[in-house]
């Protein structure tokens, strides 16, 4: 993929996922470790390229994979990002980790025998 492409997908990418999440720039940039949202908006619109350890912060306070933001994945937990953001009482630091929380969850499905339900 193009440089340039792969900067605006990503910067696409933060931006929805920021949206859907009801989180500004700046407070993007501080769980990023940065002082200013012009950071996360420069990245945003595909004009800053931005590290590997930098784009892991991201993706965890988006509450999202790095294979996400990256276009390695086409959805971003589609079946919990609308109860996170409709719930207005959780902080952004509780999303985040009930997001985390869910997604252990099913990967340990994955490799489990199902459970019969009616025990």
């Amino acid at each position: 993929m193009d440089e340039q492409l792969s900067k605006n997908l990503i910067g696409k990418r933060i931006k929805e996922r920021r949206t859907e999440l009801e989180m500004s720039q700046l407070e993007l940039a501080k769980h990023a470790e940065k002082e200013s949202a012009t950071y996360i908006a420069l990245i945003e619109n595909g004009d800053r390229n931005v590290s590997t350890a930098d784009l892991i912060k991201i993706a965890e306070a988006l509450g999202t994979s790095v294979s996400f933001l990256t276009g390695e994945e086409e959805k971003a937990a589609p079946d919990i990002k609308y109860a996170l953001k409709a719930d207005k009482s959780l902080s952004i630091e509780d999303k985040k980790i009930l997001f985390h929380l869910i997604n252990r969850m099913k990967e340990g499905q994955k490799d489990s025998p199902s459970v019969d339900d009616s025990l």
